[in-house]
């Protein structure tokens, strides 16, 4: 879809206009729309080779399009992002509370075993300090 239309389609045009390989065309056209721009491969500016102007607007043209469209397909995948880890935050955020809900429910059980200890520790230092 968009990666033929922005890039494998206009590396062929590329190759052919500009007598490079396939392979060489493919890097320019990722460098050139992916706005690293090292340089190394420039279209429409080589010596003795006469351009069909409309080349180079339509060159120009793709490589606005085709900065749009990956502007669009980067906002996507930053939106796929964020509700993923909406999604995340949700589940971790139930189950915390279901951890607390068994930790308290637990406590709970527990608390007249605790409390039937504490009379009983309460009755064994009372025993001692009427001994004493």
């Amino acid at each position: 879809s968009g990666v033929v239309v922005f890039w494998l389609l206009p590396s062929i045009a590329v190759s052919h206009v500009e007598g490079w390989s396939y392979y060489e065309s493919l890097y320019f056209t990722f460098i050139s729309l992916s706005t690293i721009g090292f340089g190394d491969y420039v279209a429409g500016l080589q010596r003795g080779v006469a351009y069909w102007e409309p080349y180079r607007i339509l060159m120009t043209m793709l490589f606005v399009v085709g900065l749009a469209f990956l502007a669009t397909v980067f906002d996507l995948m930053s939106k796929g992002v964020q509700i993923l880890e909406e999604t995340v935050e949700k589940k971790t955020e139930k189950e915390l509370r279901r951890a607390v809900e068994s930790i308290e429910s637990r406590e709970q059980r527990n608390k007249p075993r605790r409390e039937n200890k504490l009379a009983a520790s309460t009755c064994e230092v009372n025993e001692i300090v009427t001994q004493v």
